[in-house]
C-alpha cells in the first residue's frame, strides 16, 4: 500500500507545468520525492520550511490566512504548500505554466487526504 505522501506526489506528478514535487516536514527533512536536478535535497529542504514559517509568521503579523509560499525564478518558481498538519508539499513550477493554472491543483492535492 503507498504511503499518503507516495499517492500526493503521484498526484502532483499528474499536474501539468510541475515538476519535482516533495514532501517535507514542517522542521526541514526532506520525508518523500526529491527535487530533481543538482539541488541537494536536505538544503532545499530545510530552506523550504524556513520559508514556510516566514510566511505563516507574516501572516500572523499581518492578520490574514496563511495560503502559501511562490519564489519567483527567471525561468519558473518554487511553491512550497502545507499539506497536512506535519508536513509541506514542495514543488518546482516550469515558466511555461501560470501560477493561476497551476496553484489550484495543487492546493486541491494537498488537501484531498491526511499527507502530515
Amino acid at each position: 500500500m503507498a504511503s499518503p505522501h507516495d499517492a500526493l506526489l503521484t498526484e502532483v506528478r499528474g499536474i501539468p507545468g510541475v515538476h519535482d514535487p516533495a514532501v517535507v516536514s514542517r522542521t526541514g527533512n526532506l520525508m518523500a520525492g526529491s527535487f530533481g536536478g543538482n539541488q541537494h535535497g536536505d538544503t532545499v529542504a530545510a530552506m523550504a520550511a524556513i520559508i514556510h514559517a516566514s510566511g505563516e509568521s507574516l501572516g500572523q503579523e499581518f492578520r490574514r490566512p496563511f495560503v502559501h509560499v511562490v519564489v519567483n525564478f527567471e525561468k519558473g518558481a518554487l511553491v512550497v504548500i502545507p499539506a497536512g498538519n506535519d508536513a509541506l508539499l514542495v514543488t518546482t513550477v516550469d515558466s511555461g505554466t501560470t501560477l493561476a493554472e497551476a496553484l489550484p491543483a495543487l492546493h486541491r492535492a494537498s488537501a484531498r487526504s491526511d499527507h502530515g
